[in-house]
């Protein structure tokens, strides 16, 4: 097994392997919250666990030296994980809204939405910037919503989620920006200030989260 040379991929894969193991920390913190509202619980849970396979894997990608063919099969079920990541935000979205039954009607569609986008990035001459694209209207969707219930008081720790809903999409806008480097100590790109700005919107909306079950 092989270490890629550049630096910045080490950063990225770093990045990404905490991201990892924060987002199944989160995870296993929501926990708690179970008996009060399983299905909230369970979403957020999915929420986090998406995002650790995908960052998980993404360390794998960026951190070790592999075949073309290898490394475009490892980003196949990545992703998958990331469309669902998406659908699966904007579904906890709507059960804060609507509720239980809203959620459950909708879930196929969220589960068709991802797949959806899955085939649109696997079509000849489509880059990354399609989920960017795709990740940006989700964040959109969810903000108008959480927005709404901070504004009518309907959701404690509504307002966190806003915050962290508006650190992903500019950690969004960093990495669609294209290629940079910045030294913070170490050497990181685009990929690897996304990771950083992703793990604090991740922290923040988890924590808004946790507050809307205790209300």
């Amino acid at each position: 097994m092989e270490i890629v040379a550049s630096l910045t991929e080490q950063t990225t894969a770093a990045t990404d392997l905490i991201l990892g193991i924060q987002t199944i920390g989160l995870a296993a913190y929501l926990q708690r919250f179970y008996p009060r509202d399983p299905w909230r619980t369970r979403l957020w849970q999915a929420l986090m666990l998406l995002s650790s396979a995908v960052a998980l894997a993404g360390t794998v990608a960026h951190g070790i030296v592999m075949a073309k063919e290898t490394y475009e099969l490892l980003w196949q079920p990545m992703l998958i994980c990331l469309g669902l990541v998406v659908a699966t935000f904007v579904l906890a979205a709507v059960y804060d809204l609507k509720g239980q039954a809203a959620a459950r009607k909708l879930l196929p569609w969220c589960i068709g939405m991802a797949l959806v986008f899955y085939g649109i990035i696997r079509i000849p001459g489509a880059t990354f910037l399609y989920f960017i694209l795709y990740e940006i209207t989700g964040m959109v969707l969810a903000l108008g919503v959480y927005g709404y219930l901070g504004v009518k008081k309907r959701l404690a720790g509504a307002f966190l989620i806003v915050l962290g809903i508006l650190l992903q999409i500019v950690a969004a806008g960093v990495q669609a920006s294209g290629p940079i480097e910045v030294r913070l100590i170490w050497l990181f790109d685009h990929n690897g200030i996304f990771h950083l700005i992703g793990m604090l919107a991740l922290f923040v909306m988890v924590f808004g989260a946790a507050r809307g079950f205790k209300q």
